[in-house]
């Protein structure tokens, strides 16, 4: 069978858990779960891979060295399927489809805390982009802009 050679086991468990976590984030979205891919984003918030808020930015662009190259080679396609998932997830709360409070001043202010939450998330992801110390392609980080920016509207 297999033996397990000094400190590596644990190693190879977090590489091949984060890259499930990355095939499973990128087969929702492809799938139009946009609900579930966000979802999936919030729990690799422990794994310090992406930001959830501007205040576990600095925490995340500390992890990004450490970060494998498979993952760090995936990270702008992730970042902006969320960008997207964000967006779509905006529109859904602008066009009242998410079900929230059923009176209308709860409703509405039910509707601005959530889309606060999106901008919070929007902004720290684009901050994240800027501050790793990895280049991403330029369309890539012009759409994450332009995603942001229509949030914001």
């Amino acid at each position: 069978m297999f033996a397990c050679v000094g400190c590596c086991c644990p190693f190879l468990f977090i590489m091949v858990y984060v890259s499930k976590q990355f095939f499973t984030f990128f087969d929702a979205f492809f799938n139009e779960r946009f609900d579930e891919a966000l979802r999936l984003a919030e729990t690799m918030r422990d794994l310090n891979i992406v930001p959830v808020n501007l205040e576990h930015v600095p925490v995340c662009v500390a992890n990004f060295e450490g970060l494998t190259e498979e993952v760090r080679r995936n990270l702008p396609q992730m970042l902006l399927y969320l960008m997207i998932s964000l967006d779509n997830q905006y529109k859904m709360i602008r066009a009242g489809a998410q079900g929230f409070v059923r009176n209308d001043a709860a409703r509405d202010g039910g509707r601005e805390q959530a889309v606060q939450r999106i901008r919070e998330k929007a902004r720290a992801i684009v901050t994240y982009a800027g501050q790793i110390t990895f280049r991403l392609p330029g369309l890539t980080n012009a759409e994450l802009i332009r995603i942001e920016v229509g949030l914001m509207l």
